[in-house]
């Protein structure tokens, strides 16, 4: 009755949202209607930004003669930074609400998240 569900988006409300969606779907399809979350964690995963060296050696054969060249430039990424968040939950089912915190409603979370 344990689970780990891991989700990863643009932000991390909308990893942590999307985490949360799938688990109401795992109880409620293991006819469970509450869910506590037991432990929660977020690693964020970056790509290289900004102006990034970049070295290039050339080589070839040309008719009479051989050409060996080099070159040296900077990259800048397109688009800018990209950066994305992995969200992972494990969670308990529960068949009945608890006192505990962090329980939540399946049908109340499909209802508000899908």
């Amino acid at each position: 009755d344990r689970f780990r569900v891991s989700y990863t988006a643009n932000t991390s409300e909308e990893a942590f949202d999307l985490a949360l969606l799938r688990a109401a779907e795992i109880a409620k399809a293991e006819n469970y209607s509450h869910f506590l979350v037991v432990s929660a964690g977020q690693d964020v995963m970056g790509s290289q930004s900004g102006v990034t060296p970049r070295i290039g050696i050339g080589l070839g054969t040309g008719g009479y003669r051989s050409r060996v060249g080099g070159s040296i430039g900077i990259g800048i990424p397109i688009g800018g930074t990209s950066t994305k968040t992995r969200q992972s939950l494990e969670i308990k089912l529960l068949q009945a609400s608890s006192s505990e915190p962090n329980v939540y409603v399946a049908d109340e979370v499909l209802r508000n998240l899908s």
